[in-house]
């Protein structure tokens, strides 16, 4: 497991304080120096930590004035991408192909990195297995992205995999009954060139044809924690032909 530098260290300080604290948009934060002695380290870990967390718009910092809370994560309900809803938007059909629902440690080959990168995500020791939720998707009728979402059997009933059809079914709802609240999501966007798996599922002629890889991490409460933990880990390819734009704004 990589370890995590002094800066990172910092940022997940400040975040855990705005969340322990109850801080909501417009509220001040301790200054750079309180928080320095808090991580006890110097102040340019906390100076690269706020700068990263103004550039994902967690915070506003403004030259003599105090850093204060922004509120720019996807809530529930207002999350600001989902694949089905877009597809009925655009007047796609879509259809959704179970390729795997199990209980399971990470496999040896291609996909063993996404797997132990997903184990690691959820906070699961090498020995502890996930629920792994694989579905291709189709739109109208042609097979556009393959997506792999796992989780941590903890967080779910026994018969959570029994119970839910996961062809038609959204996974938010799912999550919601199981007495999950997602709070935000963290994105990573990435081109990069297929494997032979992905490429043979989305019926790509070579592995030369570039897609868009997504890995992206759900932070949520469960039942009665008031501390929100890693929910879901998914990993998605995007076949050509979509376009993406992203906006940052504030005020």
């Amino acid at each position: 497991m990589r370890k995590a530098k002094k800066w990172e260290e910092c940022r997940e300080l400040i975040r855990r304080h705005i969340q322990e604290k109850h801080l909501t948009e417009g509220m001040p934060l301790p200054n750079d120096q309180e928080f320095a002695a808090m991580a006890n380290c110097s102040l340019q870990p906390v100076i690269r930590a706020m700068n990263e967390l103004m550039r994902s718009g967690e915070v506003q910092r403004r030259a003599g004035g105090a850093t204060r809370v922004l509120s720019r994560q996807p809530k529930l309900g207002q999350h600001l991408f989902s694949f089905s809803a877009t597809a009925h938007r655009l007047g796609h059909e879509l259809e959704n192909r179970l390729c795997e629902l199990s209980l399971r440690l990470p496999q040896e080959g291609e996909q063993n990195r996404i797997e132990c990168e997903a184990q690691d995500a959820l906070g699961l020791k090498k020995n502890e297995p996930f629920i792994i939720i694989e579905r291709l998707r189709l739109l109208d009728s042609v097979p556009s992205a393959l997506q792999q979402v796992f989780l941590n059997p903890a967080h779910f009933p026994d018969d959570f995999r029994v119970i839910h059809d996961f062809q038609r079914e959204s996974l938010l709802d799912i999550y919601k009954s199981a007495g999950i609240n997602a709070l935000n999501r963290d994105t990573v966007l990435q081109a990069r060139f297929p494997i032979e798996r992905e490429a043979k599922l989305l019926r790509l002629d070579s592995l030369n044809i570039p897609l868009l890889s997504v890995k992206q991490i759900t932070q949520g409460l469960v039942g009665d924690d008031k501390k929100p933990v890693p929910t879901e880990w998914m990993h998605a390819v995007y076949g050509s032909g979509w376009e993406y734009k992203a906006s940052n704004r504030t005020n």
